[in-house]
């Protein structure tokens, strides 16, 4: 290893200190010692992936800004090929669980059951809002796979959505 061997990183100065290199922008968790590198070269590796770096903050923000303008672009076309509108009357099968897998004893969650207990339900709502997160949903958390025609068809999915998952449970109950 070279005497005092500087190296510049993201606008600081870096010198080694009793033989390590320390990372300036102190990455990693704080309940840890910090970070430290032996060689020039490992810490000049660090520097290619350091996480709290200025320079990786504005990646960071760019790819999220992108990611968002990406986002948006697929709402935007979600909503375009959505055809209900704010003020229509929509049936759906809605899922209610009845009996969760956990509940709390004291301040821990305890697994009671292996499966939840489900019943799925016909409803229908009008439609107030619009959401969008990994596909189009409405009024808080309706999808637009569980939107049925009429209420008929909506009962009768329903139904058929209450026997596949009670033969899923059964069947599950068997194979263990």
């Amino acid at each position: 290893m070279s005497e005092e061997a500087t190296i510049m990183f993201d606008g600081k100065e870096v010198k080694p200190k009793k033989g390590f290199y320390y990372c300036p922008f102190r990455c990693g968790d704080p309940l840890y010692p910090r970070k430290k590198w032996k060689t020039e070269r490992g810490f000049r590796k660090h520097m290619e992936s350091c996480s709290a770096c200025p320079s990786a903050q504005t990646r960071n923000e760019q790819a999220k800004k992108e990611r968002d303008a990406d986002n948006e672009k697929r709402k935007q076309a979600a909503m375009a090929d959505c055809p209900y509108k704010i003020g229509d009357t929509i049936c759906y099968v809605r899922e209610i669980i009845t009996a969760p897998t956990h509940r709390h004893n004291g301040l821990r969650m305890v697994r009671v059951r292996y499966e939840a207990e489900k019943r799925f339900v016909a409803d229908s709502a009008t439609v107030e809002s619009f959401g969008f997160d990994y596909g189009l949903f409405i009024n808080d958390g309706i999808r637009l796979t569980n939107i049925c025609v009429d209420m008929a068809e909506a009962t009768a999915k329903a139904e058929k959505k209450t026997k596949d998952y009670r033969e899923h449970c059964e069947f599950a109950a068997r194979c263990r």
